[in-house]
């Protein structure tokens, strides 16, 4: 997981203005993983 931010914060240093929007779909995808988990399993990571 480490190493998906680092390549994350990589692209972003490189391709400036377009990686703040790659970011965007980054953290949406984060929020439907995370709210996928969060009905999967019990509400403890539910924050």
């Amino acid at each position: 997981m480490g190493s998906v931010v680092k390549s994350l914060l990589a692209v972003y240093r490189l391709q400036g203005g377009r990686a703040s929007r790659l970011r965007a779909g980054f953290a949406r995808g984060l929020e439907v993983v995370h709210t996928t988990l969060a009905s999967r399993s019990p509400p403890r990571i539910a924050a």
